[in-house]
């Protein structure tokens, strides 16, 4: 699990333990954001090119996915489920030492989607929509 700074750590760590009490997993870890520098952070941000992103921010990233692969080892990890695009750098690093899904349920295009077409479908953005004609 990613820990990043919108995320309500209380009520999912609540929901967690309800999956793990139904059996769902036997256990998860909780992980900091690599610590980027500064300089290299905020350059990063205007990088729309993952390669580039990825080359930027290599010297940080390498450190972070050799704890993660010992992480996997130490744990004997069946299965990784990366859920924060964020993270998606790990992906290539789980290569052999375990299976990987890529959760797509709560990436921020998917909810801001869903979240267009309930406007939509509500009143809200039905009585702001332009009229197109008289």
């Amino acid at each position: 699990m990613n820990n990043s700074a919108g995320i309500d750590r209380e009520r999912r760590n609540q929901y967690l333990a309800a999956l793990r009490e139904d059996r769902c997993f036997d256990s998860y870890v909780e992980l900091e954001a690599p610590p980027y520098p500064q300089p290299r952070a905020k350059l990063s941000g205007l990088l729309i090119w993952p390669p580039a992103r990825n080359w930027l921010l290599r010297e940080a990233r390498r450190a972070y996915c050799n704890h993660f692969a010992e992480l996997i080892n130490d744990l004997e990890a069946d299965l990784c489920i990366v859920s924060d695009r964020l993270s998606l750098f790990l992906v290539p690093e789980m290569k052999g030492r375990a299976a990987t899904m890529i959760d797509w349920c709560d990436c921020a295009a998917l909810y801001q989607v869903r979240e267009i077409r309930r406007l939509f479908s509500s009143f809200e953005m039905k009585s702001s929509r332009p009229r197109c004609g008289p």
